[in-house]
């Protein structure tokens, strides 16, 4: 089972706010929200929201759901 609070932890680790992540990934701040409470968002906001963190696409099954597209 994945950990959908690993999102939210890296976030955190990076001393990063949800209105900030949102702001850097062009998402909104409920869409971070619904990311770091495990629903599922686009593939397209998973890619941009792991840019803005930093890390890779390769990443992303660690941090979120499968993609609704």
């Amino acid at each position: 089972m994945i950990e959908m609070n690993k999102l939210k932890a890296e976030r955190l680790r990076q001393e990063m706010t949800q209105r900030e992540l949102a702001e850097e990934a062009g998402c909104t701040v409920r869409t971070i929200h619904n990311a770091e409470t495990g629903r599922s968002v686009r593939r397209d906001t998973q890619r941009r929201v792991l840019k803005a963190l930093g890390l890779e696409w390769a990443d992303a099954p660690l941090f979120f759901r499968r993609p609704i597209r």
